[in-house]
């Protein structure tokens, strides 16, 4: 399916990314990508809520603009609940779509920067050696993170690359290589801030410091580290009320729907088996606000992240069932004039379908009648995550951005 150009093949690489929001680091990364013969960047974006169970901090549109307007030629939405989903579903949902688009190489930052280590780290986390040495860890009572770096150890003789995003990245090299996808990879070595730093510690600070600049001191804070083209679109964001969003403006509805609800229908949600349900509906009776409620709840086996994740899932009534599959339709957000011309030359020759407005999905059948439940309910509850609240359809009625120029 890869695009011919002037009688060869064009080199079309993919990123699975949130850009929340869109920062200088991150248009080095598709700069650096650009460097190494990428010739079309197809990018696979977080929509409402991203990987941590939290809501993005500007609508996703606005973000996808951002990415287009320095350096993607097409962004299309990572689905909910896949884009909220711990790293396994998460990267082979956002493998699954960038293949579908025709993407030949998958390229990602790393700490490491050393793809050579990333793909044989992920020979051993396949193997069934470590995933034994794994559950037995578990079972003895390590802590989830704890057992990952210890298996790894044992089974490895060497510790394995343990950054936040050298993880993420063996997921996508295992779901590719689990899906026979074909897919080449490459890594840019992560420069400036640590991926979860929330401090302002380098020209290049983390999307977490970012968002807190913005949540504290306003959008103009952040000017100097995000590219302007980027910046025009995250301030008209602002002006339409579409950022920011963040979870605390909603945290009586959270708490209102965790006390009223049923602790067994919880329990039957995607993350929240293992008594997490029922802790979280317990935690909330007695809580007066989410960070006391995620205290409440925290325990040696429930990370903040999973917690986060089993409180989402819980509003938003995903099943594990839902994470299960692949899926079923793509959202067109955003693309580049060359990235227009690459999805007319795909069109109707994708087994995961690209959609540019809502409506389409009832030609699609009951998977994708599903999805899409799920993706409103999923941003009917981050408009009630903005400052000022917005209608639960808001996000229906916009369509995708379109660069007219080169």
């Amino acid at each position: 399916m890869s695009l011919e150009a002037k009688g060869r093949v064009m080199k079309i690489t993919g990123v699975v990314c949130e850009f929340n929001p869109f920062h200088r680091g991150h248009e080095y990364l598709l700069r650096s990508l650009r460097a190494r013969g990428a010739e079309l960047i197809v990018c696979a974006m977080s929509g409402s809520f991203v990987q941590r169970g939290e809501p993005a901090i500007a609508d996703k549109y606005s973000r996808a603009a951002m990415a287009a307007l320095c350096g993607a030629d097409v962004v299309v939405e990572l689905p909910y609940p896949f884009s909220a989903a711990s790293a396994e579903y998460f990267a082979a949902a956002g493998v699954a779509v960038l293949s579908a688009l025709g993407v030949d190489t998958l390229g990602f930052g790393s700490e490491c920067g050393d793809i050579e280590a990333m793909n044989e780290a992920a020979e051993v986390v396949s193997g069934r050696d470590f995933i034994e040495c794994y559950r037995r860890r578990c079972l003895g009572g390590e802590g989830a993170a704890a057992a990952y770096f210890g298996a790894f150890r044992e089974v490895a003789g060497y510790d394995m690359p343990s950054g936040s995003n050298d993880i993420l990245g063996l997921e996508y090299i295992k779901a590719a290589r689990r899906a026979g996808s074909g897919l080449e990879f490459e890594t840019v070595k992560r420069v400036g801030s640590a991926y979860r730093s929330g401090e302002v510690d380098s020209e290049l600070p983390s999307a977490s410091a970012v968002r807190r600049l913005i949540l504290t001191s306003g959008v103009e804070s952040v000017s100097r580290y995000i590219p302007k083209a980027a910046m025009r679109q995250l301030t008209a964001a602002l002006e339409r009320g579409l950022a920011p969003a963040d979870i605390k403006f909603a945290e009586r509805a959270i708490l209102s729907h965790l006390r009223l609800g049923s602790p067994g229908v919880f329990r039957e949600t995607a993350e929240g088996g293992d008594g997490l349900g029922g802790r979280l509906h317990r935690a909330a009776l007695c809580s007066v606000g989410f960070d006391e409620l995620l205290g409440r709840a925290s325990a040696k086996n429930y990370t903040d992240t999973r917690l986060r994740r089993a409180v989402l899932f819980c509003l938003t009534e995903v099943k594990k069932a839902d994470l299960k599959g692949r899926p079923a339709y793509t959202l067109l957000l955003a693309a580049s004039r060359r990235g227009l011309e690459y999805l007319k030359k795909i069109r109707g020759k994708t087994h995961i379908p690209i959609i540019t407005k809502p409506a389409d999905v009832r030609a699609l059948g009951e998977g994708a009648a599903r999805q899409r439940y799920l993706a409103q309910k999923a941003e009917a509850l981050w408009t009630l995550m903005l400052q000022s609240p917005a209608p639960a359809g808001e996000l229906t009625r916009a369509r995708p951005v379109i660069l007219r120029g080169d």
